[in-house]
């Protein structure tokens, strides 16, 4: 083949991907208009025109045109401008939590799987995007990218996503002078029926919890972090916990099992257990509710094997990359 007719068949392949982009792009705002309007109500405009310049080649999965779209059309719900920084912070993180969802559905309507989007590989300014098909990441995985984003996935897994939304749908409706933080906060705290400042205030800090030793009847925790997830804003009164947002989880060595609750506030915690049989392993945040924290590797002690890495697993994820990491250098030679 000539290099004038492959640079034309490139240049036509390009166009077609494009318009195939800007297609999905229009297909995808139309499920972030949908949940939005779920969750906060009618635009406040009567419609959001948004764009999102597609790039020349998008990946199979990769989603990104998709994320960029529902984002902007979700953030459309609110002014464009902020007066209040952290407030404009908390709205771009909620929009990036709630784009999560639309993602979702939309992969899930077409590969027929549950994840968010394919990994992938941003190359020469954004204009190529080479995905992994084979290695699927989840929606709880993405939403930690952003810290408010995570905060809102913590929230809606502390009080109910129900009662989110029924939150979320009171800011949308603050007048333009109202968007503080401060204000933003309370009116989520006033709809859920309790304090959650103390949620975002962790989004601020270094949130990093862990289980530090097994031994005997005893699990000793730790806050590694300066960042406090604690279930109430209130200080402690005397030597009681305030608040209760972390949970013990620990297994015995007949198959039973325990729970304590902590109030993440000390920097080291020992518990004691007493049962039928001797503790063999422990969990901290057994249900993954403190989206912040910045290592999950060192929240659980358990029963020692040949090795606790997935070596088949992280073999097989390294071969499918290399794999595909070949042919991206092939395909841009």
């Amino acid at each position: 083949m000539s290099p004038w007719r492959r640079l034309v068949l490139s240049s036509l392949m390009a166009a077609a991907v494009s318009a195939m982009a800007v297609r999905s792009s229009a297909a995808q705002s139309n499920e972030a208009t949908t949940i939005a309007t779920e969750w906060l109500g009618p635009h406040p405009t009567d419609g959001a025109e948004v764009q999102v310049r597609p790039p020349l080649w998008q990946g199979p999965g990769a989603m990104f045109v998709e994320q960029q779209e529902a984002r902007r059309t979700i953030r459309s719900w609110w002014p464009a401008s902020i007066a209040d920084p952290k407030a404009a912070a908390i709205i771009d993180g909620f929009a990036g939590y709630l784009q999560t969802h639309a993602i979702e559905r939309e992969f899930d309507r077409r590969y027929l799987r549950t994840a968010y989007s394919a990994e992938s590989r941003v190359y020469l300014g954004g204009h190529i995007i080479w995905s992994f098909p084979a290695l699927r990441l989840s929606r709880q995985a993405m939403a930690g990218s952003d810290r408010y984003a995570a905060v809102f996935d913590a929230v809606a897994r502390w009080i109910g996503i129900a009662n989110l939304q029924g939150a979320m749908f009171e800011v949308a409706h603050l007048p333009g002078e109202s968007l503080r933080a401060d204000v933003i906060i309370k009116t989520i705290s006033d709809a859920a029926g309790q304090d959650l400042s103390w949620a975002f205030d962790a989004a601020l800090t270094d949130v990093n919890y862990a289980v530090d030793a097994l031994s005997g009847t005893s699990v000793t925790v730790s806050r590694r972090g300066d960042g406090m997830f604690t279930g109430r804003s209130a200080p402690r009164v005397g030597g009681f916990d305030s608040g209760d947002a972390l949970r013990l989880k620990v297994v015995f060595a007949d198959g039973a099992t325990a729970f304590a609750t902590w109030d993440g506030r000390d920097q080291t915690r020992t518990f004691t257990f007493q049962g039928p049989s001797r503790p063999v392993a422990a969990y901290l945040d057994p249900d993954r509710i403190i989206t912040l924290d910045r290592n999950r590797f060192d929240n659980a002690i358990v029963p020692p094997s040949k090795t606790n890495v997935p070596v088949r697993k992280w073999a097989a994820r390294w071969m499918v990359w290399l794999q595909h990491t070949m042919l991206s250098y092939g395909f841009l030679a």
